[in-house]
């Protein structure tokens, strides 16, 4: 992989496939020397190597390695210290484990454009030295920061690709130092954890003592440090000519980037990291498909999918849902919500394309067939019962209303609770044309009926219908027909022309 990587025969879309599977590759492998840690803290066989090295030092090295990720997302990355140097015994490997953690942490937890203070102090009195890593971050509930340390809990500050190991594992690491972390935390108002290390040397035994004076970072931490920095490969923008939008609503950015590198290619690309800002997103831009995810925090896929089902302005949209769970009464549970569909990862994306089309194929031919709908009631099956009391409620608008000049569109937007564009949207979706397209096709059917009775003359047909002139109505008139009100008349029905 790194050797396609560096080389040039490797096409755009292909280095960018590449990097997202080395990301991966290398999250699997922190993952493995985690576990691997902590099986040898809980038995007892991890060894201290430690050294006297300068913390302060060591330290700013940690938290300068964060600066590219700081400046990227614009948050206040301080480090602080009284003192210039703070020679402490230390096993360099355990300790850049425990700061990379907390700094992890932290920059997860902190928004864009928050700050994250890491500050060296030393207490002469208690003999320690001490590491603060605070943020302004969203904090912890009291039974969160009471349960931070136990080993794979996560409570509400899960992340995707977490596993509630590190804060663990960094404990115990601080505990072989005869140290300890200590943590306070308060809701939407930030952490901030200690990590605190004896001074001297009167702690350790012979055998920990390496005596060796190293500072470099472990290879865990450089590979780590050169997933975080490295640039997005993913194109920002999405095709501009598509002629379909679809939303994706993923808290994994690596898939939802990955989905939107994909499909930008074919369709207008609409993302949200979770499904609050999902639903936020699709009430307001209304897309003709939706990709979500199941296990999202704050609202999951099935929350989002049973509202945007019973929702007017969205129940109309396909939604496809995408999860790991593969049991069938779960997926049942998926279809139930409404969901159009139910994909299990790992999914084939050729197959996931491939039900992407047909939705969209099939809701188009729905459109076809409802287009040629004209009179309230006639509606062919396949489309769900709010779609068919809402159709019926327009037509019927349309047809009671047709004769007046002041039907608008912000007229029926205000009778059915619409804003204009959800409206259109709407219509559009099942109609396959726009709200006043759709106002005058049902003027002009109407019209070429009266013209077929012969009672009435083309102007009072005009003003019948809701047409504001003559001249107006001939002109449409003739766009739908090819010949003018009084040329159709005597082609149907011979029928005289009455003069004013």
């Amino acid at each position: 992989m790194e050797g396609l990587l560096a080389g040039g025969m490797v096409s755009k879309a292909a280095r960018q496939d590449l990097g997202l599977v080395r990301k991966n590759a290398l999250r699997l492998l922190r993952l493995v020397n985690q576990l691997m840690d902590f099986r040898k803290t809980e038995s007892g066989k991890m060894a201290l190597r430690a050294s006297e090295n300068d913390l302060v030092a060591f330290a700013r090295e940690i938290v300068e390695a964060y600066r590219k990720m700081a400046d990227k997302r614009n948050i206040e990355l301080g480090f602080f210290s009284v003192e210039r140097e703070l020679p402490v015994w230390f096993d360099v490997n355990m300790i850049d484990k425990v700061l990379f953690n907390l700094l992890s942490n932290a920059f997860k937890f902190t928004p864009d454009g928050g700050k994250i203070q890491v500050a060296v102090i030393k207490d002469p009195i208690a003999e320690v030295a001490l590491v603060k890593v605070e943020d302004n971050g969203r904090g912890m509930s009291k039974e969160e920061t009471e349960q931070a340390f136990e080993p794979f809990y996560q409570g509400r500050r899960r992340q995707p690709g977490g596993t509630g190991l590190g804060l663990s594992l960094s404990k115990e690491l601080a505990n072989l130092h005869s140290g300890d972390i200590a943590v306070w935390s308060e809701p939407e108002k930030g952490t901030r954890f200690e990590v605190i290390l004896p001074l001297g040397a009167g702690h350790l035994q012979e055998s920990q003592m390496s005596g060796e004076n190293t500072g470099s970072l472990s290879y865990d931490e450089m590979i780590f440090l050169e997933e975080v920095n490295e640039e997005s490969p993913y194109p920002p923008a999405s095709s501009p000519d598509a002629e379909h939008t679809l939303l994706i609503v993923e808290d994994n950015e690596d898939l939802r980037r990955f989905l939107k590198n994909h499909f930008a290619r074919r369709y207008q690309i609409r993302e949200a990291p979770d499904g609050n800002a999902g639903l936020d997103m699709a009430l307001e831009e209304v897309p003709d498909l939706i990709i979500a995810d199941i296990m999202m925090p704050g609202r999951d896929g099935l929350a989002l999918t049973r509202i945007l089902k019973t929702d007017l302005r969205t129940s109309h949209v396909p939604i496809v849902l995408l999860t790991a769970k593969s049991a069938m009464e779960q997926k049942i549970e998926g279809i139930q919500t409404g969901a159009d569909a139910y994909v299990t990862k790992p999914f084939n994306l050729d197959f996931l394309s491939e039900v992407i089309k047909n939705l969209l194929h099939g809701r188009q031919v729905l459109k076809d067939r409802f287009s040629s709908v004209i009179q309230p009631g006639q509606f062919p099956a396949g489309m769900g019962s709010l779609d068919e009391q809402f159709l019926r409620k327009f037509t019927q608008y349309v047809e009671t209303h047709y004769e007046d000049q002041g039907l608008t569109v912000e007229g029926l937007s205000e009778a059915f609770g619409l804003s204009r564009v959800q409206l259109y949207r709407k219509v559009k979706a099942l109609l396959n044309e726009s709200v006043n397209d759709y106002i005058q096709q049902v003027r002009l059917k109407k019209a070429s009926q009266l013209l077929l009775e012969g009672e009435l003359t083309v102007a009072e047909i005009a003003y019948k219908v809701g047409y504001s002139s003559p001249g107006y109505f001939s002109t449409a008139f003739k766009g739908k027909y090819a010949c003018s009100p009084s040329e159709y008349r005597e082609k149907q029905s011979n029928t005289p022309i009455r003069e004013r």
